[in-house]
């Protein structure tokens, strides 16, 4: 996943891409990941080209939906059979719909300078997440010092990105939350110690991954590193027992603890070790056990293996008798039927009737000036007063 957060209030009043605008952001964006980022790990970093012929063949990328703004994470990456998601929030690509070219082929140099921000920042955000595919093993501490060490490579052989890519982190107008990462290339430019802040993000990482949807969560888990998996553990852990939650809500992240347990069992029992083994060291099993109706006393007599198999083993007896969420077999589940698309002619996106003005010989030039220094800032706390004046303009007859 990518460790940054972002904005809701700001990018709230985005306008909505239709299907066409959904897959020209898709289009673009695979084209930035072949032709730059999987380019940039042949060359750099010597990677196998059939892994990444694998890789292109099998990537694909979603807009993530999020109806009920439970998401602040701006990407996850999930994957299985070598066919590899790479999910961003839908309020991070909508304003990149409304921002970056329609055109694949369109380079850094052109355009305006928000469009050229944010095709440094979503190259910067591909190559984070390609590399955890590409690399599956390495943790999300080696990635983000990859995301420095690249970083540190494009200041010094072209600084343009560079300056584009501080640019689109810097400017809270994007929405983006990028504070940790500007600290992170200061500490390299100049030397100094950042470890510390690289912890600092995997921190936040960890307290907003609690915050997703189960559903999601139980998706993208098995990609995650051993380090991430304790450390999301404990965090829901702790807050099944915070108080200040509701019954309900202490409920859910207890249930949360139990599934992805169940999760990493199924999928490595060597790792499901390893994390169950640093749980006990930081929550203790006491308070754990008396939640599942385990008996305490019956561990204190056994070593770390004798644990871990007793709680594998309760979590199976918990399973015929409760079946979910407790349940070490995989089910099947059904192909689920896509839903039919509309039959009703898609609207136009604002974008694109913005274009369409531009291309009118009988459009007003003035008028084109007016809504071109203030598209921008259709976006934000403001925005809906800026959408209605580019509205207006857009609807008059001119020349008519």
């Amino acid at each position: 996943m990518f460790p940054m957060e972002f904005d809701h209030r700001l990018l709230d009043s985005l306008p909505l891409p239709d299907t066409e605008e959904i897959k020209r952001v898709i289009q673009v964006l695979k084209a930035i990941a072949v032709r730059r980022v999987l380019p940039y790990f042949k060359k750099k970093r010597g990677t196998d080209p059939s892994l990444i012929a694998r890789i292109r063949e099998g990537l694909s990328i979603q807009r993530l939906e999020d109806e009920e703004n439970q998401i602040r994470i701006v990407s996850l990456v999930s994957g299985k059979d070598n066919r590899y998601i790479i999910h961003i929030h839908e309020r991070v690509f909508d304003y990149l719909a409304f921002v970056i070219p329609s055109d694949p082929e369109s380079r850094l140099s052109e355009g305006p300078v928000e469009e050229q921000k944010m095709l440094a920042f979503a190259e910067f955000l591909l190559r984070h997440e390609i590399e955890h595919v590409l690399y599956d093993h390495a943790s999300e501490r080696e990635v983000i010092h990859s995301d420095m060490l690249f970083a540190m490579d494009r200041r010094s052989n072209d600084p343009p990105f560079y300056r584009m890519l501080r640019n689109s982190l810097a400017d809270e107008m994007t929405g983006l939350k990028g504070e940790l990462y500007i600290a992170l290339f200061d500490s390299a430019e100049q030397e100094k110690p950042y470890k510390y802040l690289i912890t600092r993000m995997l921190r936040s990482q960890v307290m907003a991954l609690g915050d997703i949807p189960e559903e999601l969560l139980q998706g993208v888990f098995p990609s995650l590193d051993t380090e991430l998996k304790t450390n999301i553990l404990g965090e829901c852990y702790r807050r099944s027992r915070d108080t200040a939650y509701s019954l309900m809500r202490r409920t859910s992240f207890l249930r949360k603890v139990i599934r992805l347990f169940v999760i990493t069992l199924k999928n490595d029992a060597k790792e499901a070790e390893e994390v169950f083994d640093a749980f006990k060291g930081r929550w203790g099993l006491i308070y754990l056990f008396h939640e599942l109706d385990l008996p305490e006393t019956s561990v204190e007599e056994m070593d770390s293996e004798e644990i871990f198999a007793f709680f594998k083993e309760s979590l199976e007896k918990l399973s015929e008798k409760f079946g979910e969420p407790f349940s070490l077999v995989t089910r099947a589940h059904g192909a689920v039927a896509p839903k039919p698309e509309p039959l009703i002619k898609p609207v136009k996106s604002l974008k694109d009737r913005i274009e369409e003005a531009r291309n009118d010989p009988l459009f007003n030039r003035q008028a084109l000036e007016i809504i071109d220094k203030n598209k921008l800032s259709a976006v934000g706390h403001s925005g809906p007063k800026y959408t209605e004046l580019i509205e207006t303009l857009l609807a008059i007859p001119w020349g008519k």
